[in-house]
C-alpha cells in the first residue's frame, strides 16, 4: 500500500486550525461580555461556520494536490486515457441507439475500457425511477466513479425536461432571460435546473452557452420579447414530439439557434452567465461554458460543414471573451472549445479544439483558466470531414484539451489516445497534466471520497 497519510494529517490539522479559529473568532466558550449588538452583527453571527469546512469544494489544495497525485501513480496508461474520454451510452451499446438499461454486454464494455465521463440524451431517458437507476449502475460499475453529464440549458435544448413522463417544466430559454435584463432570472434557471439534475444524479450540465448572438440573428424576434415579465418567465417555444426527435437526432450544439444564447450585448451576457453558473454549481452540478472562444456570430454550423470565427484576437478580447472571463470569474468548472477555427489569430484553419494556440495560449494561460477543458463532440462535419479520428484525438490531446465529448466514438478516441502514447505522438506528461484536473474535479465535487481506496494497490 501506498503512503497516503501525509496530505491527510495535513488536513486533519488544517481543519482542527479553522476549528480554534473560529471560537476565537466568534467566542465561544466565552461568557457574554454584556455589551449591546446590532441586529445585523447578531444575524451574522448566527450564520457563521466558524470557518469549519463544510463543503466538498472547499477541499484545500494540499489535500486534493496529494489525492490526485497518489490516485494517478496507480493508474495505467490505458486508465489515464480513458479517464480523458466523456462518451455516450450507446458507445457502450455496440453503437446501438435508443439505450435506456445498461445491460450485461454494456457493463463489461464500461469496465474495459473506463471511461471519465458519460453524457445522456433525452433518448435514453423514460422516467425519473428508470433514469435515476441507470445513473446509480453507471456509477457503481467502475472504482473511479464516472462524472454523467446532460444538456439542460432551458428552453428547446432541455433533455430531461424534454421527456414528458419526467414531470418537469422546462426552464425558460436564455434568450428569454436575457431578454428582461434581470439576472436573478438566470441564477432562478440555474438554482432550479441544478436542483433537479443533482436529485436525478447528475454531475455536469453541458451549459451555460457563453456565446453572444449576433444582432441580426435576434432582431427578428424582439416584438415577442416585449411582453415578457420580470416577475415570471414563461416557455415561448412548445417542445413538441418532432422537435425533440430533431433535438436527439442532433449533437449538442447548433450555435446558430440564438435562442440558446443570453443576448446580444456582451455585458448581458456576461452578467447572465456568471449568475447561471454560480447557481448551478451551489447546488453540486458543474457547468461548463460553451462553445469558446465564442462562436453566436457565425454563419455556418460546425455539425455539418467547417466554420471560421472572423475575429481578431482584439475583437474577441473586446467582446466575445467577455462572459467566459465572467463564467470563470464564477468558478465555472469546465470549459468547452469549439470547432470552429479562427483563422485571424492562427493564421490556418486549424479548429480552435485542435489548437495549441487556443487552448494552452490563449484559454488557459491568457484567461487563467485551471480546471477542466473539454472538446465539443468529436463526430461534428468540422472534424470528421477535415481529420481521421485519430489524428483529431491526438491534435486535440496535444493542443491542451483534458477531455474529449464522444456521443458515438468513445472507443475510438480511447484507442487512438492510447496508441498516441505508445508510439510518442502524446507524450504521457500532457495526458498525466489532463487527468490530475479532472480526479481534482471529481474529489471537489465528492464523486471520490476523501476515505477512497484508490490508492491503494
Amino acid at each position: 500500500m501506498k503512503n497516503r497519510y501525509g496530505w491527510r494529517v495535513l488536513l486533519l490539522l488544517v481543519l482542527t486550525g479553522c476549528v480554534f479559529v473560529g471560537c476565537f473568532l466568534t467566542g465561544c466558550g466565552k461568557k457574554d461580555s454584556g455589551k449591546e449588538t446590532t441586529g445585523d452583527i447578531d444575524s451574522e453571527e448566527e450564520t457563521t461556520t466558524g470557518g469549519i469546512i463544510t463543503e466538498t469544494e472547499e477541499i484545500d489544495d494540499v489535500t486534493l494536490d496529494g489525492m490526485s497525485a497518489d490516485i494517478l501513480s496507480t493508474m495505467t496508461r490505458e486508465e489515464k486515457a480513458a479517464q480523458m474520454i466523456f462518451a455516450g451510452l450507446d458507445c457502450l451499446n455496440m453503437g446501438k441507439k435508443q439505450s435506456k438499461t445498461l445491460t450485461g454486454g454494456m457493463k463489461n464494455n464500461l469496465k474495459s475500457w473506463k471511461p471519465g465521463g458519460i453524457i445522456l440524451y433525452s433518448k435514453n431517458i423514460e422516467d425519473p425511477t428508470q433514469l435515476k437507476e441507470l445513473i446509480t449502475q453507471l456509477k457503481e460499475a467502475l472504482s473511479l466513479p464516472l462524472m454523467i453529464g446532460v444538456d439542460e440549458e432551458g428552453g428547446a435544448n432541455s433533455r430531461v425536461a424534454s421527456v414528458s413522463n419526467m414531470g418537469i417544466e422546462a426552464q425558460p430559454d436564455a434568450a428569454s432571460i436575457g431578454a428582461t435584463g434581470e439576472d436573478a432570472n438566470a441564477f432562478e434557471s440555474g438554482d432550479q435546473i441544478g436542483a433537479y439534475l443533482k436529485e436525478l444524479g447528475f454531475d455536469v450540465d453541458f451549459a451555460p452557452v457563453a456565446d453572444i448572438a449576433a444582432e441580426t440573428e435576434i432582431a427578428a424576434e424582439t416584438e415577442a420579447e416585449e411582453d415578457t415579465s420580470t416577475d415570471e418567465i414563461t416557455l415561448k417555444e412548445d417542445i413538441t414530439k418532432e422537435d425533440t426527435a430533431k433535438e436527439n437526432a442532433s449533437s449538442e450544439n447548433t450555435v446558430n439557434e440564438n435562442r440558446r444564447s443570453f443576448g446580444t450585448d456582451a455585458d448581458t451576457v456576461s452578467f447572465m452567465t456568471s449568475s447561471f453558473v454560480s447557481a448551478i454549481q451551489q447546488q453540486g452540478v458543474s457547468a461548463v461554458l460553451k462553445y469558446f472562444p465564442g462562436q453566436g456570430a457565425l454563419e455556418n454550423d460546425t455539425r455539418k460543414e467547417a466554420a471560421d470565427i472572423s475575429e481578431t484576437i482584439k475583437e474577441l478580447r473586446e467582446k466575445e471573451f467577455q462572459p467566459f472571463e465572467a463564467g470563470i470569474e464564477a468558478g465555472a468548472d469546465m470549459v468547452m472549445v469549439g470547432h470552429a477555427s479562427c483563422s485571424m489569430i492562427t493564421g490556418n484553419q486549424t479548429p480552435a479544439s485542435l489548437s495549441e494556440l487556443m487552448v494552452t495560449e490563449v484559454l488557459r494561460k491568457e484567461l487563467r483558466f485551471e480546471s477542466v477543458i473539454i472538446t465539443d463532440s468529436m463526430n461534428k462535419k468540422a472534424i470528421t470531414d477535415m481529420y481521421t479520428i485519430d489524428d483529431a484525438a491526438v491534435r486535440a490531446v496535444n493542443a491542451g484539451v483534458d477531455m474529449l465529448l464522444c456521443p458515438d466514438n468513445g472507443q475510438e478516441v480511447y484507442d487512438a489516445i492510447v496508441a498516441g502514447l505508445k508510439d510518442g505522438k502524446i507524450e504521457e506528461s500532457r495526458v498525466d497534466e489532463a487527468v490530475t484536473r479532472i480526479l481534482k474535479l471529481k474529489i471537489k465535487k465528492g464523486l471520490i471520497p476523501l476515505d477512497t481506496d484508490l490508492i491503494e494497490h
